[in-house]
């Protein structure tokens, strides 16, 4: 359970960031305009997902690595605003680039459990696809 209360904390902490920090068009950088909706659903969708897999994820015996991954990305996640407000584009695109790190460990957890093979895939074409490849470099 140690995975769920963790999920929970760091959700609480990034939400209150989006919160406080606001969300802006100019987040985007040089994004092109007509990419920013597909961005926002998948980034949702993958949130989704992701919050599916660790409610689902029953492997006991990994449940403190799995916690481990998920403060990882999430903490990372707390940056991401910050730096792209600071215009620091190498260090949005490392940060991405480490967000893929954790996100891949837990596909690797759904495989060796062999459950939700699919969605751990999905959540990692995601980040290393959108995130990483077309919002990093398009920033």
């Amino acid at each position: 359970m140690i995975h769920i209360w963790t999920l929970f904390c760091v959700n609480v902490l990034l939400l209150t960031s989006y919160y406080y920090t606001g969300l802006s068009v100019q987040d985007f950088g040089q994004t092109p305009k007509f990419l920013h909706k597909y961005m926002l659903a998948s980034a949702l969708l993958a949130y989704i997902l992701n919050i599916f897999f660790v409610l689902r994820f029953t492997d006991k015996s990994a449940f403190n690595i799995l916690a481990i991954y998920i403060a990882i990305y999430y903490l990372l996640q707390l940056l991401f605003i910050p730096l792209v407000r600071l215009r620091k584009r190498k260090a949005v695109q490392f940060l991405l680039f480490l967000c893929t790190l954790p996100i891949a460990a837990m596909a690797k957890l759904a495989i060796v459990q062999k459950k939700d093979v699919i969605i751990s895939m999905l959540v990692l074409a995601h980040v290393l696809i959108n995130d990483f490849f077309l919002f990093a470099f398009l920033f």
